[in-house]
């Protein structure tokens, strides 16, 4: 009996974990109360009164740093280390992020703890808050840590996050590809020559969840992003906005080819580098 149930659970986990990243607020639900799942709300810098129960805030300050100048940047590993490691998140822990902006900024913790090598299963809750406000679940006030752990990370992971270099190789080279994910405003006042701009917004419906595979399939293959290149660099004004469109690129779509621009334009126009105008 116990067998079973133990197989009953494995195929519970598996069948949330092939769904792309994402989560719904029944699945999470069924979930969230476990020893290995760790609920983050993440709102950028507001603490919100009500969240799911059981969810600990984090802030943007708790993973943003300046570096070079360049404000935004994914924090050090040793400082993300020392911050999970404080949060009492083990390295083998599901996380379920959640946050009310679109999922940008689930997203950008998303990649930071695919960067650092998390071992466990990262998700995104579809829809944001707002699904699970409208699911009807319960509600209560943020959680706090109520334990430490020893996390360890790896060194952040080349193959994720795209250097100010490729960027500029991009330029000539066609089987390098960056993705503009800003607004139409942004990318008339300077953008970086050819690039092929996608907003972000493009990834969700009018709800706030992510569009189906196939929508997002056509959205991106039509603008010829597809997995054949040799990288997807995604950017925006600081790297956030960016990796909900790398989101819906490696975990709804399978590519395996994308990564994300930290320096993005802020970095890049710093830097005095190619600038094209218009669409």
């Amino acid at each position: 009996m116990k067998k079973l149930v133990a197989l009953l659970m494995m195929v519970t986990l598996y069948a949330v974990s092939v769904a792309g990243g994402l989560i719904t607020p029944e699945k999470l639900n069924k979930i969230k109360d476990k020893k290995d799942v760790v609920v983050l709300d993440y709102r950028w810098n507001k603490v919100p009164e009500k969240t799911i129960p059981g969810a600990m805030v984090v802030l943007n300050k708790d993973f943003s740093r300046e570096r070079d100048g360049v404000k935004g940047m994914v924090l050090p590993k040793e400082e993300f280390e020392s911050f999970m490691s404080k949060m009492g998140i083990e390295n083998k822990d599901t996380v379920v992020i959640v946050d009310d902006n679109g999922m940008m900024n689930a997203t950008r913790l998303w990649w930071i703890l695919n960067l650092y090598g998390h071992k466990g299963d990262v998700f995104i809750l579809d829809g944001q808050i707002m699904a699970w406000e409208k699911s009807g679940l319960p509600m209560a006030a943020p959680s706090k840590p109520s334990k430490t752990s020893k996390y360890v990370a790896k060194d952040a992971n080349p193959k994720l996050v795209a250097t100010l270099e490729e960027v500029k190789a991009s330029i000539e080279d066609n089987q390098m590809v960056v993705l503009d994910a800003r607004s139409k405003l942004e990318r008339i006042k300077g953008h970086i020559p050819n690039s092929v701009f996608i907003e972000w917004k493009e990834n969700i419906t009018k709800d706030g969840k992510y569009k189906s595979k196939a929508e997002l399939k056509k959205l991106y293959r039509d603008s010829g992003i597809t997995k054949n290149l040799k990288a997807i660099m995604p950017h925006c004004k600081s790297a956030v906005r960016s990796t909900q469109s790398m989101f819906a690129l490696v975990e709804i779509l399978g590519y395996d080819n994308v990564k994300n621009y930290d320096g993005s334009w802020l970095e890049y126009e710093a830097v005095k580098a190619p600038v094209k105008y218009g669409m």
